[in-house]
């Protein structure tokens, strides 16, 4: 059975992901805890220096911070959390194939969050090239529910 971890597993698109992968043994990993339907659940931030055990056919990285107007008030704490994050992330997990969830506003950045997601992308792109690994970016638009 494939083995899958999600980073931000009790935002709303990590609980819809795990939903659907109840083909795959999940991990679901985030700082907060809300019920998991994952098989197994890491309570950790992704800034954590902290290798996360097991090996992984994939990691879908949807952790980060995502409030535009918060990210004009506070720059720096995006892009150590969306990029600094997400460097620990490819570095401490042993995973074969990564996905990224990033923003549409990453084409055209006019706000720290949306620059922390454009920087993040190349990054991911350039880790993964260098260790020979597989990457999947994601560029999400109005992602809503009820």
């Amino acid at each position: 059975m494939k083995k899958v971890l999600v980073t931000g597993s009790s935002g709303y698109i990590g609980r819809h992901l795990l939903l659907d992968l109840t083909d795959y043994y999940t991990v679901g990993l985030d700082r907060v805890f809300r019920p998991q339907v994952a098989d197994k659940f890491i309570s950790q931030n992704i800034l954590e220096n902290k290798m996360i055990e097991g090996e992984y056919d994939a990691v879908v990285h949807l952790a980060g911070l995502v409030n535009v107007g918060d990210s004009v008030k506070n720059p720096m704490r995006y892009y150590e959390t969306n990029v600094a994050g997400t460097l620990k992330m490819l570095e401490q997990v042993d995973y074969k194939h990564f996905i990224f969830a990033s923003t549409g506003a990453a084409e055209n950045p006019s706000s720290p969050y949306a620059t922390s997601k454009s920087v993040t992308e190349d990054l991911v792109h350039e880790y993964c090239r260098l260790n020979n690994k597989d990457c999947t970016i994601f560029r999400f638009y109005n992602v809503i529910g009820s």
